[in-house]
């Protein structure tokens, strides 16, 4: 099925809707003190399983389910529930590889918040930390757990065996969801 413009730019506004208004306050980290593992526990559950991850899931199911990405599920009730399923297996996966990491490294996996300010400043602090996480010092850094973590959806997502340029082109596309987290 073709993609009609007006199905690609439904997505991108509601992209751009849940960036602007989907950071819960559950992933907040105003706190500069480390993560303990109980707390590291509560994120993965939280970002696997929390309102916002589910409702992408949903809409990434959804899309999928529209454009027939998976052939191998149907375009049906029972296909959509399957790309749920397995939209949220690797965001499980993906968060696990996270916070594990993280914790071995002293990243913080939670979103530092911007506090007040005008919307041009917030929105640029949603991009910067979707790529950067703070170290067990509070300091800015790389987020190098996440750059692990996240592309192994892409990668780990293909049909086949071997590895294209399109399956490379996606690797990018999973950080989206960490945008609207």
């Amino acid at each position: 099925m073709k993609i009609h413009s007006s199905h690609a730019s439904l997505f991108f506004f509601l992209s751009g809707v849940a960036a602007a208004f989907g950071q819960s306050a559950v992933s907040s980290s105003d706190d500069p003190k480390p993560l303990s593992g109980e707390e590291r526990l509560n994120w993965i559950t939280t970002s696997t399983l929390g309102p916002t991850s589910l409702l992408g899931a949903s809409f990434g199911a959804g899309l999928s389910t529209l454009t027939v990405a998976r052939p191998s599920y149907d375009r049906h009730w029972d296909g959509f529930g399957k790309r749920i399923g397995i939209n949220v297996a690797g965001s499980a996966v993906s968060n696990t590889m996270e916070a594990g990491l993280g914790a071995a490294w002293g990243e913080d996996p939670r979103y530092a918040r911007a506090g007040e300010g005008p919307f041009k400043s917030r929105l640029g602090q949603v991009f910067k930390m979707t790529y950067m996480a703070t170290n067990r010092d509070g300091q800015l850094r790389p987020a190098y757990a996440r750059f692990i973590a996240i592309p192994h959806l892409a990668a780990g997502q293909r049909d086949s065996g071997r590895c294209t340029v399109a399956h490379c082109v996606r690797i990018p596309w999973p950080f989206r969801g960490k945008l609207v987290q």
